[in-house]
């Protein structure tokens, strides 16, 4: 992939692309995906789909390590203290401000790969993702190998 280039396949949408995690996956419109917690059971974290290449993620191709990439997406909730979560691997993650909004998240990958999810859906509530996008902003530092001797002589 180039630089600045969609990494996101074309249909991020399709719910064999999500772990429901006990909870119902649905298509509200072409360009999103919805988890609803049933009334007993299911998992707060709605569901969740991995930000990498495979046949449950959502990219076509994997992330560079050490490169810095631009995550954008809608995330809506009828949950109170609904929220989206972002673990860019590691073992961290970001948790974005309970409710609905449109998020850009700018990260350094951690790994070739990555999680978005939700957290804090309740029973009977739904969490939902739409407009995603993820392009890498900027590679890999460089390194110098071959140190050049600089002159601070003034001519």
């Amino acid at each position: 992939p180039t630089l600045g280039s969609e990494l996101v396949v074309a249909d991020p949408y399709a719910t064999s692309r999500w772990n429901a995690v006990g909870n119902t996956l649905s298509n509200p419109t072409a360009t999103s995906l919805r988890a609803t917690r049933p009334s007993s059971a299911g998992h707060e974290q709605g569901a969740n789909t991995g930000i990498y290449y495979d046949s449950k993620g959502i990219l076509g191709a994997n992330l560079t390590v050490g490169a810095v990439y631009e995550l954008t997406f809608e995330f809506e909730t009828d949950a109170t203290n609904g929220n989206a979560r972002f673990y860019p691997g590691g073992g961290s993650y970001t948790q974005f401000t309970e409710g609905s909004r449109s998020i850009s998240h700018i990260f350094e990958a951690l790994g070739t790969g990555c999680i978005l999810s939700a957290n804090q859906i309740l029973n009977d509530k739904y969490a939902q993702w739409g407009n995603i996008s993820l392009k890498q902003i900027n590679g890999n530092p460089a390194t110098l190998v071959n140190t050049p001797t600089f002159s601070t002589d003034i001519p």
